[in-house]
């Protein structure tokens, strides 16, 4: 049967020769559109196309491939009809062969396509490829962080070299620890251009806007005049509120009672409307200064109050007098505060800084293109820019329509009609590359503004907002088919049931506005039901009106109707918790005490939609799409949050308890699975076993099986880490525990056995040994959600693999990876293992469910606060608005909102709102049957009401009346006692406010003062005739809605047609199943009355409340928890590879801290020298360090903190003079250099130089290098008695690298006796004399007494020599230090 298309529909099929926009609608058939025009155009004989004359470009990959399955099966359709005539068969069957090369892809992958086609025409290696994400990250890193420190070093060198002003950067955005924040700050700025198709111009802009305040004026400039119209349209809003209260006050509504509060509001407005009238900044600011905030008249009821029956006027002056009082309040935190010339001292403080970051940022995009190109690498923003460089003309970049390129020109020729599915979500770049390609009548767009939300993305929704307006739409008298821009409205929706659509279009009439959402939300814009479309035609056509069909079965039980809100208020919950703590709210104002309480309403929702009667009929059924009903289903059912963060897998752990299969579909939770954490653990005790918590967790797992009491028996064994104790357990409970013991001993073992795997193999070939030697896979795979499990750690294998594969080796470096995923909240997603066969409810989050339809959809957390965390940040980034920077008090080291930071901060909130908005719609348009939102509220006037509802989630298995259905009952109205009520603040900041508007929009302050979607749906319900009552109850019923309840009617075309259910329930009555049945209030008494037992009171036998909930010895375990201290941190600063002059420094700054310790006292320096003697032999007592003790025989243990640490060393250049430093630092390495490749002759001056020129003739040293050599300092060595005895030698080794193991514990006294260091160095030089070695070590230092070089490099000398005669079998037998500073050989005692 073939399709029937509306006339909408149709039209965007058949339209030839137009550039088109089709706005669609949520359901309204957008991608069968897209389809059927496709094969339309390919069987279209008087336009023939090919289809690889078609450039489709879709959203994601996986919407291209079904793009492609349906024109695919399209085509095999058209191919099965037999009237088909031989010349289109034949051009049919051709494109379906055709099809898989069609250019039918995202437009990532066309750009890869167009690199790769035409890479010669951007300097682009034909065999680059695209970095995979780990890999470009520690790229971008290293080049930041390298120049960083080279900005450091050049300043160092020449203090007028400081084009990133680097130390005042350093000072405002890095902390005392690293230049973090200011990499992390620099990459967010790099990204962000990225993403405009210019980025260096996009930076350059946005410094002139900064410049510009210091040359125009002030309201004339970007931010001044933004400002000034938001103020004027804010002062707008306030007299129209003032004049409507004159109305009352002296209009027939004879509300003159109130004439004294019109009075002091209109003298306290006078000021601001005349400095507004004079157009001057100053003037408004001068008027806030002399503005007075007290003598407001209170609304108290007097006699003439109380003879005024109409309390809904009276609320309603109410309103509009507390809107004009709020307004002027709210000026005292306003830009106008400060005039104009503070202002602008304050940007020209801003511009050097903002220079600096700005060339920081741009020299990195340099550094970082340069880096990609030597390495043949590409990331994922490359493929946009790479394939934009290749489309423009040369020299065209910086015009406001740059030209195409002679490539750009021959896609053009190439490419007959350009479709670009999804629009609204399409960036900057992207826009630029698809006007390149396409000419002025050939491109097709199809999306909906009103559905784009993903701007995290750089999303840009004023690109589809701009040709919405612009392109032309059917009017009656305009010949729309021949205009060369045409607009396309689908606003049939065939998914959701009419109410449902109805209740939609009541919202988003009211709040979705130009000003606010950036776009006006009308007729033309709202859903249209699929039944007006069957009305429409039955009108034209009365003779084929069909008959109505009788009542088919479950048409009774169908589960459409109302759209609910269910609002559980917690007031009562929160007051009665004991577990309620400041700490257990997040970020959004919610708790966990109130996430349970939704939880248990969902539930009991979806108890009572799958319930079934006694005899097993369903009580609640869908429409089929035949229009048949059968029973709802769990897979009906999904459950959708704007983010599932903290909240997914425990409301999935919630329903699964209540007897509801379900699936959370999340992007997060991967690196929080159990199965990850714990093999993540073993990596980390493999790689470093001195770490107690992974240990322990590793021990008290099924990889060894220890119990609580057992791993508690090893720590009381001493005070050192887990790992070594545990050979002290296998003698000290060989006979008390056998089966612990030989537990203990294989893992041991296998530790030994893993750990050198990883010294030799890589992390993926570990792994898969572990998981072999475990049967770890098996394991997972046994547990409840074995299948998500098991696919879990094969991925984590996978991604080990991916990323040795990327280069990247080692054990500690994958960790290290794993952790920077973590921390920047990189998590990865969770193996999915469901299809859409199977029967679950599915929790996901609104983004996630775009494109999806539900029969039956739960909004949930409608009551969660926006997330503007981003608005606090010291650098704001907006694609008009530039970059907004804080200012900054040096002197105290405080950031405050600059001028530039306000403005974006309000761009950025506004585009947020409006975003949210849109969001929302597309939660809303999911639901086909039935929408439900839930969400909690919190009311202390509500402690003590009941509505009447008992029910609960564990009654709900034999209870088949739920808490919704009694409460519809008629017959069971609350008295006004019971009623469950909004709270006054609520009901004063948005409903009253929302009432006192009479037309269909409601003002853009109101709507842009909402802070979470409940805001807006209580706005819009409130002013809903018949459902909205119970949101009115706070002010004092409904004669303030029944007033003007006429007038909305008219303004709201669908607040009559739509029919909703408000619900205010009683927290009180929801419980969760695992918290009723679970940890009750004795389990609380017992964890309080066990933590405080001492060590030797734990009383495992004492009978406490609750203790049938836990397993015998518990308590000794929690208290151990409560108490536990974790006393080995420097453990897990213990490196796996070391070198020789890092263990130099160890002892070298411990014998400097002892030497400044006695300094400092009047010692000789012999008690801390004695015990840096111990310290060397391995004997250092507890964990800090050696102890040092003074006369009294007091202990002081030194603090290594800086030494035991690799990044705890300040930069040399900030140690001492940095010119010097550093100029000492390259001469060093000059001479080392020299004296790795000069020949070892007897040279003379005349000889030594020529030898030199040499060199530089080889390319060993520069010219320039050589003029920085000491000379005289090389001829006294080879002239030296020390040189002569290297000449007469058999064998020299000179620049000698070498790798050996090394006893840890002389190094990390608290590491295991038996376990090595992997130590690396390389010997200066070493020569055979008398069958032994002698060796030397070449010293540039300002040192000048031969004791001072032996005191600072003895320990380096001593392992060079273990190294050299363990690694050679050789003796030896001298050592020298020879110092070129003072121009002879020291020896050193070996």
């Amino acid at each position: 049967m073939a399709t029937k298309w509306t006339e909408d529909q149709a039209a965007a099929i058949d339209s030839r020769n137009q550039s088109l926009l089709v706005a669609a609608a949520a359901g309204s058939g957008k991608t069968a559109v897209l389809t059927e025009r496709i094969i339309q155009r390919l069987k279209d004989k008087n336009h023939p196309l090919q289809v690889q004359e078609l450039l489709v470009t879709t959203f994601t990959k996986a919407s291209a491939g079904e793009m492609k399955t349906r024109i695919g099966s399209a085509l095999a359709s058209e191919l099965k009809k037999e009237d088909l005539d031989q010349e289109t068969r034949k051009h049919l069957e051709n494109q379906l062969k055709l099809l898989p090369s069609a250019q039918i892809s995202t437009l990532h992958s066309f750009c890869q396509w167009v690199i790769q086609s035409y890479f010669y025409a951007a300097d682009i290696n034909p065999r680059a490829r695209i970095g995979n994400d780990g890999e470009m990250a520690l790229m971008r890193s290293d080049i930041l962080h390298d120049l960083i420190v080279g900005a450091y070093d050049r300043l160092a060198k020449d203090p007028n070299d400081d084009p990133y002003h680097i130390y005042a950067l350093a000072d405002m955005f890095s902390d005392d620890k690293s230049d973090a924040n200011l990499e992390e700050l620099v990459l967010a700025m790099y990204t962000f251009a990225m993403a405009m198709a210019n980025p260096k111009k996009w930076l350059l802009e946005a410094l002139d806007d900064y410049r510009q305040v210091l040359d125009k004026p002030f309201l004339e400039t970007t931010w001044g005049s933004y400002f000034w119209q938001d103020m004027k349209e804010s002062m707008e809003g306030a007299l129209k509120h003032l004049s409507a209260l004159y109305e009352m006050v002296q209009g027939p509504m004879g509300m003159s009672f109130y004439q004294d509060h019109y009075d002091v509001l209109k003298a306290k407005l006078a000021p601001f409307e005349a400095a507004m009238e004079e157009g001057s900044w100053d003037a408004f600011q001068r008027a806030l200064v002399t503005y007075d905030g007290t003598g407001y008249k209170q609304f108290r009821e007097n006699k003439q109050t109380e003879a005024f029956n109409n309390e809904g006027l009276k609320a309603q002056a109410k309103v509009h007098h507390n809107e004009v009082k709020n307004f002027l309040n709210g000026l005292k935190d306003s830009v106008f505060a400060i005039s104009e010339d503070a202002w602008r001292e304050q940007v020209k403080e801003q511009i050097p800084i903002l220079e600096g970051l700005i060339n920081l940022t741009l020299d990195f995009k340099a550094a970082y293109d340069k880096a990609k190109h030597d390495g043949g690498l590409m990331d994922f923003n490359d493929l946009e820019h790479l394939c934009l460089k290749i489309l423009i003309e040369p020299g065209t970049e910086d015009q406001k329509i740059p030209e195409p390129s002679q490539v750009a020109k021959e896609l053009q020729n190439r490419f007959q009609e350009i479709m670009v599915d999804e629009y609204q979500d399409t960036s900057g770049v992207q826009e630029a590359i698809i006007n390149l390609v396409s000419r002025d009548r050939n491109r097709f767009y199809v999306g909906d503004v009103k559905q784009s939300i993903y701007s995290f993305r750089m999303a840009d929704s004023d690109l589809f907002m701009g040709k919405y307006l612009s392109f032309k739409t059917a009017q009656k008298g305009r010949k729309i088919e021949q205009v060369p821009e045409r607009r396309i409205d689908l606003s049939m929706n065939f998914r959701s049931d009419k109410n449902i659509l109805a209740v939609i279009n009541f919202i988003f009439y009211q709040i979705m506005s130009a000003p606010a959402a950036e776009l006006d939300y009308g007729p033309k814009e709202a859903l249209v039901p699929k039944s007006n479309l069957d009305e429409e035609s039955e009108n034209q056509n009365p003779s084929k009106k069909t008959e109505k069909l009788p009542k088919q079965d479950g048409e009774d039980q169908w589960v459409g109707g109302t759209v609910d809100l269910l609002l559980a208020d917690v007031a009562q919950v929160k007051a009665q918790s004991q577990l309620q703590a400041e700490g257990d709210m997040d970020k959004s104002g919610e708790t966990p005490e109130a996430q349970d309480v939704e939880m248990a309403l969902i539930i009991d929702q979806i108890k009572k939609y799958t319930a079934k009667d006694e005899d097993g009929k369903a009580l609640y059924t869908i429409k089929k799409k035949d229009e048949s009903f059968r029973p709802v289903e769990y897979r009906d059912i999904a459950i959708l949050r704007r983010s599932l963060a903290g909240y997914g897998n425990r409301l999935v752990e919630a329903l699964r308890n209540a007897g509801i299969p379900a699936y959370v579909e999340e992007n997060t939770g991967y690196f929080e699975s159990m199965e990850i954490q714990l093999i993540l653990a073993l990596l980390q005790i493999i790689d470093n076993p001195e770490q107690d918590l992974p240990m322990a967790a590793v021990l008290r797992s099924p990889m060894v099986g220890l119990t609580a009491n057992q791993i508690g028996q090893i720590r009381l064994l001493g005070k050192t880490s887990l790992w070594s104790l545990l050979p002290d357990y296998l003698t000290t409970h060989a006979g008390q525990d056998p089966d612990a013991v030989e537990l203990v001993r294989l893992f041991i073992e296998r530790m030994k056995a893993w750990r050198t795997m990883a010294r030799r193999q890589g992390a993926a070939d570990l792994l898969w040994n572990i998981y072999q030697e475990l049967d770890y896979v098996n394991y997972v795979s046994a547990l409840p959600k074995g299948l998500v499990r098991r696919a879990n750690v094969l991925a984590l294998l996978g991604r080990a693999q991916d990323f040795e594969s990327s280069g990247f080796k080692g054990l500690f470096r994958f960790l290290r990876f794993v952790e920077n995923l973590r921390d920047s909240f990189q998590d990865l997603a969770v193996a999915k293992v469901l299809s859409e066969a199977d029967n679950v409810v599915r929790i996901m989050t609104i983004h996630k469910s775009k494109g999806l339809e539900f029969p039956l959809v739960f909004l949930s957390g409608v009551q969660k606060k926006f997330n503007m965390q981003d608005l606090n940040r010291s650098l704001l980034l907006h694609k008009t608005g530039g970059i907004g920077l804080k200012g900054y008090y040096q002197d105290y080291r405080i950031m405050y909102p600059s001028l530039a930071s306000l403005y974006n901060a309000q761009l950025k909130k506004n585009a947020l709102k409006a975003e949210e908005e849109r969001i929302l719609y597309v939660a809303l348009t999911r639901a086909r049957d039935k929408l439900i939102l839930t969400g909690t509220i919190e009311n202390k006037e509500n402690i003590g009401k009941s509505n009447g509802a008992k029910a609960s989630v564990d009654e709900a298995d034999d209870t088949k009346v739920s808490l919704a259905q009694s409460s519809e009952n008629k017959n069971d109205t609350p008295t006004s006692s019971q009623v469950l009520t909004l709270s006054q603040a609520t009901a004063d900041r948005l409903i009253g406010p929302a009432l006192a508007e009479s037309g269909r929009q409601l003002p853009k302050d109101l709507i842009l003062s909402a802070n979470s979607y409940l805001d807006w749906i209580l706005m819009a319900f409130a002013r809903h005739l018949e459902g909205g009552s119970p949101l009115r109850a706070s002010l004092g019923g409904d004669s303030m809605d029944l007033a003007q309840g006429d007038r909305l009617n008219q303004a709201i075309p669908d607040r009559k047609n739509s029919k909703i259910h408000v619900e205010i329930l009683d927290g009180s009555a929801y419980q969760l199943a695992d918290r009723a049945k679970g940890a009750t209030d004795s389990d609380l008494a017992y964890i309080k009355k066990a933590t405080s037992l001492d060590g030797q009171g734990a009383k495992s036998n004492e009978e406490l409340p609750g203790t049938r909930y836990y397993k015998e010895g518990l308590p000794k375990e929690v208290l151990d928890r409560f108490n536990f201290s974790y006393g080995f941190s420097e453990a897990t600063r213990t490196a796996a590879k070391i070198s020789v002059s890092e263990i130099k420094r160890r002892f070298q700054d411990a014998e400097e801290e002892a030497r400044a310790l006695n300094a400092d006292r009047g010692h000789d320096g012999d008690y801390a020298f004695a015990a840096i003697d111990q310290a060397k032999a391995g004997e250092l007592e507890g964990l800090g360090g050696p102890k040092v003790f003074d006369s009294l025989g007091q202990s002081k243990i030194l603090d290594q903190a800086i030494a035991n640490s690799p990044f705890g060393r300040k930069p040399a250049f900030l140690e001492d003079s940095e010119e010097d430093l550093m100029a000492g630092a390259h001469w060093g390495t000059l001479m080392h250099e020299a004296m790795q490749y000069l020949p070892l002759a007897d040279y003379d001056q005349a000889s030594l130089q020529k030898a030199l020129d040499s060199l530089v003739g080889r390319g060993f040293l520069r010219l320039d290098e050589v003029t920085q050599l000491d000379q005289r300092a090389l001829l006294a060595f080879f002239q030296s008695p020390l040189a002569d005895r290297m000449r007469q030698s058999d064998r020299v080794e000179r620049e000698l690298p070498f790798s050996m193991l090394y006893p840890g514990q002389s190094v990390y006294p608290n590491l295991e006796e038996g376990e090595d260091l992997f130590l690396q160095g390389i010997i200066d030089s070493c020569f055979l004399e008398e069958g032994a070695w002698v060796l030397v070590d070449y010293k540039t230092d300002r040192l000048y007494k031969e004791k001072d070089f032996v005191d600072r490099y003895h320990v380096q000398l001593e392992l060079y020599c273990q190294a050299l005669a363990k690694v050679t079998g050789i003796p030896v037998k001298e050592a020298y230090i020879y110092s070129f500073r003072l121009g002879k050989a020291i020896p050193v005692e070996i």
